[in-house]
């Protein structure tokens, strides 16, 4: 079983799609368009592969060389790629090698086409490059269809996953603000709470401060009345005539 039947038995073809963690539909796999690139130095040849594949409804993306397949994987994600092996100044080879080195595409999945040098060590090179799978012309259209649906399909399942994912996080995140706001607004008001009380307190405080200093000079008010009562009636006894007794 080579890479691109492994890849097929791993996963299914049917379109149902699961819910998201807060149990609503995400959106259907038939509404994500996937891209597919064809690189073919010939033009009747990319015309052909086209045809072929036009019947899957995707987006079909086209390149004449390794370098203009390089330009559209610096601006698209591809689901696949079809990579004709024999082609003047960069070859199929030297494409991929290249198409390998960029993060966005490292894991694309790739398809060798060619009509020459079907070696052993050939078809190995093709897979040492990361191909998942090696056709040779001329391409049963059935066969190329089914394999591209396959790797379309899979693309788009993993696109899929991707977003409920940052749907899941992007969740997640609403519930942590929404927590750490319900936090916020508890502690604000254990604050107030708090304040009013310490200031309650504080006026209780100085409430008895001022109590027990009006109840000290009361104290202190009584004590110099009862002294300067005393001390007149002892001024008003000296001043007095005494009184002399008649025989």
């Amino acid at each position: 079983m080579n890479r691109f039947e492994t890849l097929a038995a791993d996963i299914e073809l049917g379109q149902t799609q699961p819910a998201i963690g807060n149990g609503i539909p995400s959106k259907p796999l038939g509404d994500i368009k996937a891209n597919i690139l064809i690189v073919d130095d010939r033009p009747d040849k990319l015309m052909a592969v086209e045809a072929v594949l036009s019947s899957l409804g995707e987006n079909i993306l086209k390149a004449r060389s390794g370098k203009e397949a390089l330009r559209h994987l610096l601006h698209e994600e591809v689901a696949v790629i079809l990579l004709d092996v024999s082609m003047p100044c960069m070859d199929g080879f030297e494409t991929a090698a290249l198409i390998r080195k960029r993060a966005s595409s490292e894991h694309t999945p790739i398809i060798f086409i060619t009509s020459i040098n079907t070696s052993e060590n050939h078809v190995s090179q093709g897979y040492s490059l990361g191909a998942v799978d090696y056709m040779l012309t001329p391409i049963v259209p059935e066969i190329l269809r089914t394999k591209v649906a396959v790797l379309v399909d899979l693309h788009k399942k993993s696109e899929l996953v991707r977003r409920q994912a940052e749907q899941l996080r992007q969740m997640e995140e609403f519930r942590h603000q929404r927590q750490l706001a319900e936090v916020a607004d508890r502690l604000e008001a254990e604050t107030k709470r708090n304040r009013f009380f310490t200031l309650s307190l504080d006026l209780l405080a100085i409430s008895s401060f001022l109590f027990a200093v009006a109840l000290f000079l009361l104290l202190v008010l009584t004590v110099l009345l009862h002294f300067a009562g005393v001390i007149v009636a002892i001024d008003f006894r000296r001043r007095s005539p005494r009184c002399t007794r008649t025989r």
